[in-house]
């Protein structure tokens, strides 16, 4: 991916839209290598590139800021992690709608980063935004959209974390058969 990268900035420039999208593109596999502050400078570099390039309220930085929202969670930036993870959503429901598989999948990503930060006073945000993602994907593509089955999970985890087994148990029973994987019993 390195190699595309410079072949991209020597052809196109290092400033084109295209290698802004490989360096966002750069920001997960670093992490998944563990090279976390070279995910950051990726994320960082490909986000300020697209801003440029597309404006600051296109749909594509709203993917570029969850992506660096999941890392900033690793990191235990959980305070940067939401900001980012807002922003995408603001960016995501402004943009393409409520009903947009990558607004469920960003309102899903915000509530599972309230619930990392374990202050039983927001709960309900989260509990609010999965209810939501859920209904909103079931009503736009089934029950078995993987955005509704992703707010499920969250919901059951949520419950769980919240210290409340009947609800918990509730959502678990809804899952599809087979998707309660990452759901602790």
């Amino acid at each position: 991916m390195k190699q595309v990268l410079a072949i991209r900035q020597r052809g196109l420039g290092p400033e084109s839209e295209l290698v802004g999208r490989t360096w966002i593109s750069l920001g997960p596999v670093y992490a998944h290598a563990n090279r976390l502050d070279e995910s950051e400078a990726a994320f960082e570099t490909g986000i300020g590139i697209l801003k440029k390039k597309l404006g600051d309220r296109h749909p594509d930085l709203a993917a570029a800021y969850k992506g660096y929202a999941e890392l900033r969670v690793r990191q235990r930036r959980l305070t940067e992690g939401e900001k980012l993870a807002r922003e995408g959503l603001s960016i995501r429901m402004e943009r393409l709608g409520a009903s947009s598989g990558g607004t469920v999948d960003s309102q899903v990503g915000l509530a599972d980063i309230i619930r990392e930060r374990r202050s039983t006073s927001r709960y309900p945000e989260a509990e609010a935004l999965l209810l939501s993602a859920r209904t909103t994907a079931i009503a736009a593509r089934g029950v078995e959209d993987a955005g509704a089955i992703k707010a499920t999970q969250g919901l059951v985890q949520l419950y769980d974390d919240w210290h409340k087994p009947a609800e918990s148990a509730k959502w678990r029973a809804e899952l599809p058969a087979g998707q309660d994987a990452g759901v602790s019993p």
